[in-house]
């Protein structure tokens, strides 16, 4: 199941006896059981009705407890166990193994939720054992176009418009999360809100650029042979406090996307017969075809052998991260 028909289910009142919400949008996680809190217990009373359990300092004894607890004044409690270890090791089996025995037969009072941040293994026997006696939801990123159509709705929350060119821009800027999206959101209703549009500029004012952002700017620089331009621009990313493995790891990814881009060219494909062939954000491909105007094929194939030099002289201890970004850059300009 994935967490749009969570919510849906939320609103008709479906709710499930036990659950496993799992996957890499955290944010939306916590909205789900933020939900589910609130259609459990709209007029107060969850401090008697409400358990959240860490699974770190807390054991199964501890869980089955609460969810056995007879609910005070509603129909339903709500447990909610944070990161328990689907994945057990052999000495945590036994505790396993009884909560799985007791899966079977959980009150039907209790709405048991198991919250775990990241991927999980699906082959795992608790795995099949929430999935058969209750519902497991996937918190995966969203695709582009969903991604959005989200943005668009968040902006019309607030009363706000926005067109589709700036929202490809923003994501663009910000990356898929809709946690990091929703806080540039709020960020950009407060910066314009005595306006009814979100424009181009206003984004530029306000949102802080992600990882992969920064490498585009850092590839237009290289591209154009600025070399004091980019070395201005790693100072102040560094500065910001923006990873040195990070930023090179960007790079050479971004450095792969323009490869890509300069052998579908040069098989003839056009600007939109590309598109169509790279995976990624529309704006984030678009802007690698781009880029690869300034390049060729042998300069990029170069290009990710330096950044592998880099990466081992870095992590060999040779030489400091930003001079070895530095000379990075000098390198690929170089060349």
């Amino acid at each position: 199941m994935n967490y749009l028909e969570i919510f849906d289910q939320i609103k008709k009142g479906e709710i499930s006896g036990v659950y496993l919400f799992y996957g890499d949008e955290e944010y939306v996680k916590e909205q789900a059981v933020a939900q589910i809190i609130k259609s459990f217990f709209p007029n107060g009373l969850q401090e008697f009705n409400l358990h959240i359990i860490d699974a770190e300092t807390k054991d199964v004894k501890d869980i089955i407890n609460a969810c056995d607890t007879l609910p005070f004044m509603v129909s339903k409690k709500l447990v909610v166990v944070k990161d328990f270890p689907i994945t057990a090791a052999k000495k945590q089996s036994m505790q396993v193994d009884k909560l799985i025995d007791y899966l079977t037969h959980i009150p039907s009072t209790t709405c048991l939720i198991f919250l775990n941040r990241g991927q999980i293994d699906m082959r795992v026997s608790m795995y099949s054992a929430i999935k058969k006696h209750g519902r497991i939801v996937e918190f995966s990123h969203l695709k582009p176009e969903d991604t959005q159509k989200w943005v668009l709705g968040a902006f019309r929350k607030h009363s706000k418009r926005i067109d589709n060119v700036s929202i490809q821009y923003m994501v663009h800027l910000v990356g898929n999360k809709i946690g990091d999206l929703n806080n540039e959101v709020l960020k950009l209703v407060s910066y314009a809100q005595n306006e009814d549009d979100i424009r181009s500029d206003d984004i530029d004012a306000v949102v802080v650029p992600n990882h992969e952002y920064s490498a585009f700017q850092l590839l237009d620089l290289i591209g154009r042979k600025d070399v004091g331009g980019a070395i201005a621009l790693l100072s102040k990313l560094l500065a910001q406090g923006e990873n040195p493995i990070s930023l090179l790891a960007m790079t050479a990814k971004q450095l792969r996307t323009i490869l890509l881009c300069c052998c579908l060219r040069e098989e003839g494909l056009s600007d939109a017969q590309m598109s169509k062939k790279i995976a990624g954000h529309p704006f984030a491909v678009k802007k690698s075809i781009e880029q690869s105007r300034y390049f060729t094929t042998e300069k990029m194939k170069e290009g990710i052998k330096i950044c592998l030099e880099t990466d081992y002289g870095i992590k060999s201890g040779k030489i400091k991260e930003k001079a070895a970004l530095e000379l990075l850059f000098v390198r690929l300009i170089a060349k």
